[in-house]
């Protein structure tokens, strides 16, 4: 199972089951996937999407971290923050070892 389709199907399950958008309102204005790890059992994902488009040019995004068993189904997501677009971290991500 390689990084791409782990990469697709987090991000299919977000924009067509939750319908949570990975695209904000204007052209480049595109977030998605910024961690792919492979686990024992599967795979740990982050993904940033729109939670809030807002009326403006600054969408309010959510990181949710997502875990894939093997096949790749998603077996849990969990909100773990939320940010406007604008919102630059220097920090490095990091993909928690269990979800609390």
């Amino acid at each position: 199972m390689d990084v791409k389709k782990v990469s697709d199907a987090v991000t299919s399950y977000f924009t067509e089951v939750l319908h949570k958008p990975v695209k904000g309102h204007f052209p480049g204005q595109t977030f998605g996937v910024t961690t792919v790890q492979p686990d024992e059992k599967g795979w740990r994902v982050v993904i940033e999407v729109v939670d809030d488009p807002g009326m403006g040019m600054d969408p309010v995004l959510g990181i949710y971290e997502v875990l894939l068993d093997k096949n790749m189904n998603i077996t849990a997501y969990e909100r773990r923050s939320m940010r406007r677009s604008s919102d630059v971290s220097s920090e490095k991500a990091t993909v928690p070892r269990e979800i609390a």
